[in-house]
């Protein structure tokens, strides 16, 4: 494909875009999570409380609701933290019950 509107793009070179995007939003939410612990003077975990903040610099407005249900799912085990992963597992989650993923 040329690029030109109206086109289509061959699935190849979707996946390639695909993927390049993923890789964005990775990265925006890896750059988020790290801004907000160094804010914190800590680095490598956010409190449960501190997930909505993040979130909102990533670019989502959480729902309340979809979030509880979302952190109620994790199985914390009590844990009032979580670790990029974690975090990275939180987002993901809230866009699959969002209907986003």
């Amino acid at each position: 494909a040329s690029g030109h509107a109206g086109e289509l793009v061959d699935f190849p070179t979707f996946l390639v875009v695909a993927r390049r995007v993923r890789d964005l939003q990775h990265d925006a939410v890896a750059s988020a999570f790290g801004r907000h612990g160094s804010k914190l003077g800590r680095r490598g975990s956010l409190s449960v409380e501190e997930i909505p903040d993040v979130m909102r610099a990533v670019g989502y407005e959480p729902v309340p609701d979809t979030l509880s249900e979302v952190l109620g799912s994790l199985r914390l085990g009590g844990a009032t933290a979580v670790d990029f992963g974690e975090f990275c597992h939180v987002v993901w989650e809230y866009d699959e019950r969002c209907g986003l993923a």
